[in-house]
């Protein structure tokens, strides 16, 4: 850190955590992380201390001009906070990160109290990324192996820490379609032959052919993924989703919910798509979300992309979330169902991480609320209070 200002290394890390950081400055943060200790702790107190105080003020319910205001007070100069069209969420999340005593009381009390309280360990399955070749080969892959290379009879694998390409061996079955099947608990990315990217959220398969064809890009979609499309305005890209909506593309970025059958979403990130769904057709620019459902059609509307894509970063935010909305998200990462003694009410704010135990969550939640819960057979079940 001596070559560098540490006020400009807080700088690129909070950049990096309300994802504002260019391509060059988050190269550089992370070159400095890998080589510097002293760095690299600084970014594990900061990310604990940011996403700490992200759940606690979600559970508070703090006013979020309040804590802009609070922070503007006491900011210093040399940390300049970027505008983007974003701010109005990363204000709250900047002053979220200065607000730790708050966070900090809330794991302190929760770990407190369920040290003298003890609950049964809640199991999580541990299934594997599969793809399905058209050949009829089955390849399980490893979401933390590193430079792995699989031979199949149909082209050479590469398995990069969560990462798929390819290179084509055979080109009898080239535009037979295969199927990469993410399962709950998972999430991966794979790099078409096109060079378009793909990440995969929990519980979602893609279909897609090895090598596209001369004409269009055609490929399959069950779940949530973030597509990154290579341009090519002679090979237009189609994302045919549940078989009832067609996502239409040249080269842009956008995400696609679909978990949902009754409410399909579509947010743009860049670029322009067109939505098509029996013959009903909808045009989406950038920073809006189209909804389709089969009795309303097409509606539209902006959102806030560190909201919706904050699954691609291994966090979900609940804002006064229901029942179902909790079950969905913690089937689909943790395999654990959430059930509720009859007459419990159910509102719930915070925020979890995919990669930190379930039980956290809810021990920090406990803490901080009147929620109460037990550990049965692998269930998450609510006392009525």
């Amino acid at each position: 850190m001596k070559n560098i200002l540490k006020e400009n290394i807080e700088q690129l890390i909070i950049d990096y955590l309300i994802g504002d950081i260019t391509d060059e400055d988050r190269v550089l943060l992370e070159r400095l992380i890998s080589e510097d200790e002293e760095v690299k702790e600084l970014y594990q107190q900061s990310r604990e201390s940011f996403l700490g105080a992200k759940a606690a003020l979600f559970l508070k319910q703090v006013d979020q001009h309040a804590a802009w205001d609070k922070l503007s007070k006491t900011i210093t100069p040399s940390l300049e906070v970027k505008t983007a069209k974003t701010i109005h969420f990363k204000k709250w999340l900047v002053a979220a990160s200065i607000l730790l005593p708050l966070a900090m009381v809330s794991i302190f009390i929760a770990r407190n109290y369920f040290s003298n309280k003890q609950q049964p360990q809640l199991t999580y399955k541990n299934e594997k990324v599969k793809l399905f070749l058209a050949s009829g080969e089955s390849i399980a892959l490893d979401r933390t192996a590193k430079n792995k290379t699989v031979n199949t009879n149909m082209a050479v694998l590469h398995n990069e820490q969560g990462t798929l390409q390819y290179e084509l061996k055979d080109q009898k079955d080239a535009l037979s379609y295969n199927t990469l099947v993410v399962p709950r608990t998972k999430d991966y990315k794979i790099k078409l032959s096109d060079g378009t990217e793909v990440w995969l959220n929990s519980d979602s398969e893609l279909r897609f052919p090895l090598e596209f064809n001369a004409d269009q890009r055609v490929v399959y979609l069950k779940g949530e993924a973030f597509f990154k499309v290579t341009k090519n305005p002679k090979k237009p890209f189609i994302v045919k989703v549940n078989e009832s909506l067609d996502v239409q593309v040249l080269g842009t970025s956008f995400n696609v919910n679909s978990y949902a059958s009754n409410a399909l979403k579509v947010a743009l990130v860049e670029g322009s798509v067109k939505l098509n769904s029996k013959g009903e057709e909808s045009l989406l620019k950038p920073g809006f979300m189209a909804t389709y459902s089969p009795a309303g059609g097409f509606s539209q509307s902006t959102f806030d992309d560190q909201l919706v894509l904050s699954w691609m970063r291994g966090i979900y935010f609940f804002n006064n979330a229901n029942l179902n909305e909790i079950n969905e998200i913690v089937q689909r990462w943790y395999d654990v169902k959430i059930m509720a003694e009859p007459g419990a009410d159910i509102s719930i704010s915070g925020a979890i991480e995919k990669d930190k135990p379930l039980e956290e969550f809810l021990q920090n939640l406990s803490a901080t609320s009147q929620l109460k819960y037990k550990v049965k057979e692998n269930n998450i079940i609510i006392l009525n209070k």
